[in-house]
C-alpha cells in the first residue's frame, strides 16, 4: 500500500458506479445520515477498507461477515448523530423523507 498508493485509490473506487451504489444502498434506509456523520465514519472506515480492498470478481464482492459489522457502525454512527442533535428529529418534513426512504429501502 505504501509503494503503490494510486493502485489502493484505484481498488477503492474502481468500479465507480459500484462502488457509490453499495454506499448510497447500505444508508439509505438511514435517510444517508452516516454519510454526515464522523462517528460513523470512524466506525466502518477498516470494515468498509477491507470489504473495498477484497479480491473478489470486484471490488463490491462481499461477504456477509464485512456488510454485518459495516450497517452496525453505520446505524451506530447515525444513533450518536441524532443523539447530539435532538432538535432536528422534531421537523415534520424529516419524518416524511425517513419514510419515503425506509419505503425505498
Amino acid at each position: 500500500m505504501l509503494q503503490r498508493p494510486l493502485a489502493l485509490v484505484q481498488a477503492l473506487i474502481s468500479p465507480p458506479g459500484a462502488t457509490l451504489g453499495f454506499v448510497l444502498a447500505l444508508t439509505l434506509p438511514l435517510l444517508f445520515v452516516p454519510l454526515l456523520s464522523v462517528d460513523a465514519a470512524l466506525l466502518v472506515a477498516v470494515s468498509l477498507l477491507i470489504a473495498l480492498v477484497s479480491q473478489g470478481r470486484t471490488a463490491m464482492a462481499v461477504t456477509l461477515r464485512y456488510v454485518l459489522a459495516l450497517m452496525l457502525g453505520l446505524y451506530l454512527g447515525a444513533v450518536l448523530l441524532w443523539q447530539s442533535h435532538p432538535e432536528l428529529w422534531f421537523r415534520r418534513w424529516l419524518w416524511r423523507s425517513w419514510t419515503a426512504a425506509l419505503s425505498l429501502g
